[in-house]
């Protein structure tokens, strides 16, 4: 599949996820040292925003505690709560895009959010618990699987799909759906926003613009495209997100440069 050539640095760090977790430790996910190259937890995030709108939808993000489900090392304190890294990096890109969307208008009609690499399922959480929203994630499947441990267990009531194989099929009234990125390529959805945060840089350039592509014919008119990354980490990868594929359609509002990273970005 066009989605699916895995990079070196990717590989590397499913191989420490699949020695280091089974059932048991998936409990303690957040404070799990095999996954620390994706989790940050001893990075503290910079708290200087891109505009007071996103400093504003920040500070009220805060005023909520962090959950203790999968045991998240709450290190930082802000306003006599304590947060893990991990949730304020995620709470603050969540800021951004809340923002950039209320700009966009809409109301508070339902929203699909397309995001590709989620992580640990983090800034899905966030955004699900502050707008009214539902949730494509797509990545690989061993990535899904963590992200689906996640978040069933902080909604609990939600309704949350998988489509790992040719059999399963997209469920466009799920609050969540899980696609492999080697389906990607059989499914036909829109949205209203589409992220990637810190994952193309880790891909072959060429997927990368395959992921752009399907954006840029699925997205809403309209809509809001975000991606945050750096210089690419992986044998393949492009050097410098300039290099990305860019649709003669998608109007370029904002480019933000941020020195430097937990990643050395």
């Amino acid at each position: 599949s066009k989605y699916t050539k895995t990079s070196d640095t990717y590989t590397e760090t499913t191989k420490n996820i699949k020695k280091g977790l089974n059932y048991d430790n998936f409990k303690s996910l957040l404070s799990n040292s095999y996954v620390y190259s994706i989790t940050t937890l001893e990075y503290h995030p910079s708290l200087i925003f891109g505009s007071y709108g996103e400093e504003k939808i920040f500070k009220k993000l805060i005023q909520k505690k962090e959950a203790n489900i999968l045991n998240p090392h709450k290190e930082i304190k802000i306003k006599n709560n304590n947060f893990s890294s991990v949730y304020l990096t995620n709470m603050k890109i969540a800021s951004k895009i809340i923002y950039n969307l209320k700009e966009r208008g809409g109301g508070d009609k339902k929203i699909t959010i397309f995001e590709i690499g989620g992580g640990l399922g983090v800034l899905a959480q966030i955004l699900l618990s502050n707008l009214n929203c539902r949730i494509i994630l797509c990545d690989l499947p061993q990535q899904l699987s963590i992200q689906k441990f996640y978040l069933t267990n902080v909604f609990k009531n939600k309704k949350h799909n998988f489509v790992a194989n040719d059999q399963d099929k997209f469920n466009k009234n799920c609050d969540i759906n899980y696609i492999n990125c080697s389906l990607l390529h059989k499914q036909k959805f829109n949205f209203d926003a589409a992220i990637n945060i810190n994952s193309f840089q880790e891909m072959q350039l060429n997927v990368v613009d395959n992921y752009i592509k399907f954006i840029e014919e699925n997205l809403n008119e309209g809509g809001l495209f975000l991606h945050q990354n750096c210089i690419g980490h992986a044998t393949g990868s492009s050097l410098y997100p300039t290099d990305y594929y860019l649709p003669n359609k998608f109007i370029i509002q904002n480019i933000e440069y941020d020195f430097q990273s937990y990643r050395g970005q």
